[in-house]
């Protein structure tokens, strides 16, 4: 059973929800990695790091978060959101890959070799 509704996907309703939540989740492993790499360096090969090359890159990681959170705020304009649904990347599947949960849920069932599978007209 296919389903086709009108609604706006919560990234486009929301930007700057998904916007936020795309910094955190950069951040969070960019500040991680940061600190481990800069810390291995630092620990392993008896490596002094000059203030400016820390701050380096810190200020590169930094870039990549803005520069995701960015991407994500624009890709969440209406039209853009729209062009990328015609590219196949759009926030809201197109009507022909829209399934609903029941169809999900077969599909599944189906995969897992299940004998019996109910199907809906």
């Amino acid at each position: 059973m296919t389903t086709t509704t009108n609604q706006v996907a919560t990234q486009v309703k929301y930007p700057w929800k998904a916007t936020l939540r795309t910094v955190i989740q950069t951040a969070v492993p960019t500040i991680l990695t940061v600190v481990a790499v800069l810390g291995v360096l630092q620990d392993s090969f008896n490596v002094y790091l000059p203030a400016s090359v820390i701050a380096w890159v810190a200020g590169a990681s930094a870039f990549l978060v803005v520069l995701a959170g960015a991407l994500t705020r624009i890709f969440a304009i209406p039209a853009v959101d729209a062009w990328l649904t015609g590219l196949g990347l759009g926030a809201t599947p197109n009507a022909s890959t829209s399934t609903t949960i029941s169809d999900a849920t077969t599909a599944e069932d189906d995969t897992f070799g299940s004998d019996a599978v109910e199907s809906e007209s």
